[in-house]
Formats: structure tokens, C-alpha cells, sequence
């Protein structure tokens, strides 16, 4: 008759080589399970904060950061932290929280060396945010402010090459949003409103890459309004200010037509 399993499970040969391997895995599992041990010192915790910061632990530096703030009264350790604590909620795009963090660090070190960075950050966590030029475009605003707060206040640092490209990009953000509604208004037959619209773009954006699409339906807008002088006055300008544009030809046949009706 053929052992059972049980018999066999339960001989001496095979109770040893069992054994062994319980043991094994028991001590690859208290390896698994093993928790990182956590320093104590605030210096120490800033360096580990640091490190997980590095490996994108993002929960686990923040962790670290505001042990030390809470831990330390050591005020270079502190502002090591703050601003550690700020990045690390930038990168994990915890905006709000991070925008927070950097404030706190510009109203306590002004003229700290980091104090451009946090004012460049500041800007940053607003500029993580700006939606679609269909969208509502307040956070692009609140970039703008930030960055023209950056310029104004540290010009020839080097970050300031960067903030102006970004500063930029805020200004057509507005602008394109400016002109989406102007010609939301066009369509629905709100002419006055769409000229509003468009006479604050081009005087508030007046270097708005389409700004040759918005002159043309400025003047469309004057035309349907049957206020031709101005819709004349804003073809003039747009084939004078922008005389290879594609809106410059029909604005163009525009005024030949109103010229040969004597208008």
C-alpha cells in the first residue's frame, strides 16, 4: 500500500526539510515586513526628509518637514524645513497647501537667498493650475500677479528669463480668453458687449499674437451695429498694423465694397 500524503508530510526527513522552510520564509518575512526606522534628531529628520523628498516619497517627506517645525526651534533648521515642506507639496501638486507654505516663507524670510525662489514657486503652484482659454481664467490672473511681483522684485536673478516666458504665456492666456468670449457674444447677436470685449483686449494686450482676428471682428461687430465709420476705422487698422494677415485681405475687400457704394 502507497503512503498517505499525511504520512509522508509527517516522516522525519520531511519534517526537517519543512522546517527549513518555514524558517525561511518567516525570516524573508520579517525582512518584508521590517519598518524603516525613522531618526530623531531635527537635523536628522530634515537630511531624511530630504532624502525621501529625492525618491518621491512625497507623504513620507512631508512627514519628516513638519516634524522638524514642530521639533525645533533652531531657525535655520526650520527654514530649511519650510521651504523643503513647500517644495515637496508643490511636486506632489498639492497647490493650495504648497502656495500656503511659500507665503508663510516670504512673510517670515523677506531677504532670505531663498526668498526669489518662494516668490517664483508662489507664482509656479498658480500656474500648475491655469485651465483652457474656455475656462474661467482667474488663476491665470493670480499667476500674472505673481510673476510680475517676481520681476519687479528680483529683475536680474536668474530665474527672471523664466518668469517672463511664463509671465507671457499668462498674457495670451487672457487675451485668447478675452477674444473666445467676444466671439461668443458676436454669435449671439450681443454686438455691443463683444465690442467692449474686444476694444479692452487690444488696448490692455496690445502685442496679442491674433490681435489681426480681433480688429476683424471688432469691425464686423461696428458693421452689424451698422456704425460703419468705426467698422471702417477698424479695418484701417487692421490692414495697416497687420498688412499679411489673412483677415487684412477681407478687410480689405471689406472697404472696397463700402467705398464703391460711397459709404
Amino acid at each position: 500500500m502507497r503512503p498517505s500524503f499525511h504520512a509522508l508530510l509527517l516522516s522525519p526527513p520531511l519534517k526537517v526539510a519543512f522546517s527549513l522552510c518555514l524558517v525561511t520564509i518567516m525570516a524573508s518575512g520579517c525582512g518584508f515586513f521590517h519598518k524603516e526606522p525613522t531618526p530623531t534628531e531635527p537635523s536628522a529628520l530634515l537630511s531624511f526628509g530630504q532624502e525621501k523628498l529625492a525618491e518621491k516619497r512625497f507623504s513620507k517627506a512631508k512627514e519628516q518637514f513638519e516634524r522638524v517645525l514642530e521639533t525645533t526651534s533652531d531657525n535655520e533648521l526650520r527654514l530649511q524645513a519650510l521651504i523643503n515642506l513647500a517644495d515637496t507639496l508643490y511636486k506632489n501638486a498639492e497647490y493650495e497647501e504648497a502656495r500656503f507654505q511659500y507665503r508663510k516663507f516670504l512673510e517670515l524670510y523677506p531677504v532670505h537667498p531663498l526668498a526669489p525662489r518662494a516668490q517664483f514657486q508662489l507664482a509656479m503652484c498658480s500656474f500648475a493650475e491655469i485651465k483652457t482659454p474656455d475656462r474661467d481664467q482667474a488663476i491665470t490672473l493670480e499667476a500674472l500677479r505673481q510673476f510680475e511681483r517676481f520681476l519687479q522684485s528680483y529683475p536680474d536673478h536668474p530665474l527672471a528669463s523664466e518668469a517672463e516666458q511664463r509671465h507671457a504665456f499668462c498674457i495670451n492666456r487672457l487675451a485668447e480668453h478675452d477674444l473666445l468670449v467676444a466671439r461668443f457674444y458676436y454669435k449671439l447677436g450681443k454686438y455691443h458687449s463683444a465690442i467692449n470685449r474686444l476694444s479692452a483686449l487690444l488696448d490692455s494686450y496690445p502685442d496679442f499674437a491674433q490681435n489681426d482676428k480681433a480688429l476683424y471682428l471688432l469691425g464686423q461687430s461696428y458693421e452689424e451695429e451698422e456704425s460703419l465709420e468705426k467698422a471702417q476705422a477698424a479695418f484701417v487698422r487692421l490692414v495697416n498694423e497687420h498688412p499679411d494677415s489673412g483677415y487684412a485681405s477681407s478687410a480689405k475687400r471689406a472697404l472696397r465694397k463700402w467705398r464703391k457704394k460711397g459709404g
